[in-house]
Parts: C-alpha cells; structure tokens; sequence
C-alpha cells in the first residue's frame, strides 16, 4: 500500500492512504486532506501530492508562504521514490510503498538467472552494507541520528557526533568541529 507519513513538529506521527489515486492537499486549511495543525510555516493550502508510475508527485501550490525542501534544496515541484522524504516548515514527509518493488532485472530475468551481487539489483541488505566496512567505515545509523540531534539544538552534542563521524570515516585518532 502507498501511504505518506508525516511527523509533525511535535513528534506526532500521521499516515495517509494514497493508493486512491486522486491528488491530497497538504495544508494547515480545513479542506486539506492531509491537514498539518500547530505547523505555522505550513500555508492553508501548501501543496499537493500524487501518485505517479511508482513515483510521488509534489508540487508546491501558488500562494504558499514557504518553500518545499527535498534533498535541502527549495523546490516547486518534483518526484519521490519510495522512500523519499520532503520537509514544509517543520513537517516531515516520507513517501511508502509496502508493495515489493520489481527491478529491471526480476523483470527481464527469472530469479534464478539473477546475479547474486547486491550491486546487480541496486540495492542491498543491511548485512551488505556493513560488509562494506573497509569502503564506508561510517556506521550508517549514526548518520541517521542527525536529524534528531539537530531537532534538539545541542550544539555541544552534535559537534561532538560529527567529530566522531570524522574521525571514524578518515581513521584519525582525533578530529575537532569549530562552531
């Protein structure tokens, strides 16, 4: 099922069913199918979202007050794979799709022609990607920790994740982050 989750600034979390197929108003207006409450950068209508060929559409309304961030760049419109998050105000959204996703190459190939390499289907495992160490000495759930640090604005304690993210990633024995 297709499905948008939203995390208000509050840390509440909503969801909405998308496999309808019609286009949902993200706004804090009455009439807003995803309506955002307590957001005050988030316009009465602000944007809207649609389902695409496995992408999600987004398109930023005329009128809205504030941009749409993906990837930390303001945007007016644009597509999501799943997975994919865009941010109005403080209001985060992450485009779902529980449905097993089909690549090219399942497509084309049986499954027991396919190569056994993660790197063959663009995609890996959990356990792949930390048998990568010697390339990518990050842990990747530290990375993922950031945007709740930032959240927090505990700039002693977000400088001191980033030097720890230096130092694990160029193998220093020291790294030192100047705010």
């Amino acid at each position: 099922m297709a499905r948008l989750d939203v995390t208000l600034s509050d840390q509440k979390k909503l969801s909405f069913d998308l496999s309808s197929g019609k286009p949902l108003l993200i706004g804090r207006g009455e009439d807003a199918d995803v309506r955002v409450e307590g957001d005050l950068h988030v316009s009465r209508r602000h944007a809207e979202v649609s389902l695409g060929t496995g992408k999600l559409k987004v398109r930023r309304l005329l009128g809205a007050s504030n941009p749409v961030y993906q990837g930390g760049t303001p945007k007016d419109e644009f597509e999501l794979p799943p997975g994919g998050v865009f941010v109005i105000g403080r209001t985060r959204f992450c485009y779902v799709d529980d449905a097993p996703a089909r690549s090219p190459i399942e497509l084309q190939h049986p499954p027991d022609a396919q190569a056994a390499s993660p790197f063959a289907f663009k995609t890996m495992s959990v356990n792949d990607l930390y048998s990568m160490g010697a390339q990518s000495p990050i842990r990747w759930n530290e990375l993922l920790e950031l945007p709740a640090i930032l959240r927090q604005r505990d700039s002693g304690r977000f400088h001191a994740h980033i030097a720890q993210l230096l130092r694990r990633s160029t193998r220093s024995s020291w790294a030192c982050v100047l705010g």
